[in-house]
């Protein structure tokens, strides 16, 4: 391969990262801060201590933001987690006996193929609508902008040419070790739109001027799912039959990756778009953190979808991503996430569970701007049940996305088999 796409191929190029390219600004859950600077800022929605609190648990993260957006763990500061050497991701290696040498090299050829197709953005025939969100990890941003042409939308990730350089290549030999590897999100992009992957964006082209590199990809008006976990109606049997067709859709979308070696590593509602003409279509997008591996050895993402094994060594991304699908189910379906981070002693909350279980925890859990009931009052009982079966503390019994993926064990609950997915929707 000419370029090391694939995690391990090279040691130190294998911590593959982008922003995502949603429609709205990405938020902190740390302490009320600026979702890209980190700096202190007044949080614009209820914090936790203004909610009704579980009896049991007093003083629980009075400072937390449940509806702010996640900043990753592995944005610099002192939150970060890494090894000593400061390297979250080499062992994050690809392995040939685990994943077919095909995938790696289509990888690397769709890599090879944006960086020797890049156009001059005078000849884009796009004009700046307005800022979606600023893109500091890649100093720089995301814009909407208008085909001249036809007046279609499109969103455009504007990178410094100093940042990104020429080619892969040229960005290897001059980041510096940087965790941001942004070549490596087109090309995977590429490839899973090139097979067919209906629940990608689009890609329409890169392209550069004197100072900047563009990506333009097809815009999703429909926002993300943090956008869904605002809107009404309250946690019950309506929203729960409005949020499953997208849920069905996020399953079978982390399915297809996983049935084809590919492990997502960063889920969230950031990174979960709703496009198509009925903006109601799954897209997931930032695949910057993907791997094609079946073992990892350090944990990258959100700190509220990290799963636990992802903390302590060796894990499989399937499981992995498992979880991170579970954190999004409870948070659109209670419209709150469930914890704050899922580092041992960070927070109550995800303490409180693990010892106690996640049933304990919704008995006592208070709906987010309700009238006094709790979760178990509202949600129904397979609901529950999908929720604590992805939620698994432990990997081995967690509930799979991809059952076909664990042919060794006959025995791994699969999400396909869960009773809420054959209920009515709305």
């Amino acid at each position: 391969m000419s370029w090391p796409c694939v995690r391990g191929v090279v040691k130190g190029m294998t911590h593959l990262v982008t922003p995502p390219a949603t429609p709205t600004a990405q938020r902190s859950t740390a302490l009320h801060v600026e979702p890209e600077t980190g700096h202190p800022k007044a949080c614009a929605v209820p914090s936790l201590a203004g909610l009704p609190t579980m009896d049991e648990l007093p003083g629980l993260l009075a400072h937390h933001c449940p509806h702010a957006r996640e900043a990753s763990d592995d944005d610099p500061g002192p939150q970060d987690w890494t090894t000593d050497s400061g390297d979250t991701a080499a062992a994050r290696s690809f392995e040939p006996d685990v994943s077919p040498l095909s995938l790696a090299e289509e990888v690397d050829a769709r890599i090879q193929e944006a960086a020797s197709s890049v156009q001059a953005f005078a000849d884009s025939g796009l004009d700046l609508v307005r800022t979606l969100q600023e893109a500091p990890r890649n100093q720089g941003r995301v814009d909407l902008m208008r085909v001249v042409s036809t007046g279609h939308f499109v969103a455009v990730k504007r990178m410094p040419n100093s940042w990104v350089r020429s080619g892969p290549e040229e960005f290897a030999r001059h980041s510096g070790g940087s965790l941001e590897l942004p070549w490596f999100d087109i090309g995977l992009t590429g490839y899973l739109h090139r097979q067919g992957f209906k629940h990608v964006c689009e890609p329409l082209g890169v392209f550069r001027d004197q100072e900047f590199t563009y990506v333009s990809s097809t815009f999703c008006q429909g926002g993300d799912l943090f956008g869904l976990m605002d809107r009404d109606p309250s946690p019950g049997a309506a929203r729960e039959g409005l949020i499953r067709p997208v849920m069905r859709q996020v399953f079978s979308a982390v399915g297809w990756l996983h049935g084809h070696g590919v492990a997502h590593c960063d889920i969230s509602l950031e990174n979960i778009l709703l496009g198509g003409e009925d903006e109601s279509e799954v897209k997931l997008i930032d695949f910057g953190m993907s791997t094609l591996s079946r073992t990892c050895k350090e944990g990258c993402g959100k700190r509220s979808y990290i799963a636990p094994e992802m903390l302590e060594g060796p894990y499989d991304p399937f499981d992995a991503d498992a979880f991170a699908v579970g954190v999004v189910l409870f948070s659109v379906a209670a419209r709150a996430y469930p914890w704050n981070s899922t580092r041992p002693g960070s927070c109550k909350l995800f303490d409180y569970i693990s010892r106690h279980g996640l049933q304990n925890f919704i008995e006592r859990r208070k709906v987010w701007k309700g009238s006094g009931e709790t979760l178990s009052q509202v949600f129904s009982e397979p609901l529950v049940g999908l929720a604590a079966g992805l939620l698994s503390m432990e990997p081995a019994g967690r509930t799979a996305i991809c059952v076909e993926c664990y042919p060794e064990e006959a025995s791994r609950p699969s999400v396909w088999d869960a009773e809420w997915l054959r209920m009515p929707s709305v």
